[in-house]
């Protein structure tokens, strides 16, 4: 993230984005890369609404004014062995304007063999 947005505890803190304000959304992306197929889960936190697009496909959406907070959703998704592109939208109704995601074993244990990138 650029301008120093990831904080130490994995919070994406838009807050102290150039662009911060109001009714605004934003698509962040990564690539997950798995050295297996895997059932996975994702524990996601954001203030206000997400919507979580994994390999082209919509994993989880939540239409929401909320403060953010870990795991506060969690969705269940199937990583392909290889890459896994994943497009995050984050809207901000107002107010503040974070996000946080975890990639888990089902169990909501670690998982190990993945690689996280942007392209």
């Amino acid at each position: 993230m650029p301008g120093g947005l990831l904080s130490d505890q994995g919070i994406v803190d838009l807050d102290l984005a150039d662009f911060f304000g109001g009714n605004r959304a934003l698509v962040l992306r990564t690539v997950i890369t798995s050295d297996a197929a895997k059932d996975a889960r994702l524990e996601i936190g954001s203030d206000d609404s997400i919507t979580v697009y994994l390999n082209g496909k919509v994993v989880h959406a939540h239409d929401v004014g909320r403060p953010h907070g870990y795991g506060q959703d969690k969705a269940d998704i199937t990583l392909q062995a290889g890459r896994n592109p994943m497009l995050v939208k984050l809207v901000n109704g107002g107010g503040n304007w974070k996000m946080s995601l975890r990639v888990r074993a089902r169990d909501g244990g670690e998982i190990g063999g993945l690689a996280y990138g942007v392209e």
